[in-house]
């Protein structure tokens, strides 16, 4: 399968990590528990890819999920690289819209 389209698993799983690195500066939380890399993409997919993807709804499962993992969860997600898959503009919407006050080194 050609991994350049946005249709495969392991891209997705990439831009979505990407953007979560952009979301989280400081861990200073510690969680007992982090929901899956499944349930991160099938939440927040549609709100990262694209040219100009939609800010999520406060009450999205997206903006829910990522506010209850914190950010040592979301961060430890990311690749180093996430920066470089998300713009600057969707990773400040989603920050925006769900209310998080963290982001990750290098977003």
């Amino acid at each position: 399968m050609d991994c350049r389209s946005l249709g495969c698993p392991e891209r997705a799983l990439f831009v979505l990590t990407l953007f979560m690195v952009g979301m989280v500066l400081t861990c200073t939380k510690v969680d007992a528990a982090c929901s899956s890399n499944s349930d991160l993409i099938n939440a927040c997919l549609s709100y990262v890819v694209g040219s100009n993807p939609p800010a999520p709804p406060y009450s999205s499962t997206c903006c829910s999920l990522l506010r209850s993992n914190g950010a040592s969860c979301i961060c430890s997600k990311l690749p180093s690289n996430a920066a470089s898959l998300v713009a600057a503009s969707t990773v400040n919407n989603i920050r925006s819209s769900c209310q998080l006050s963290y982001n990750c080194p290098g977003l």
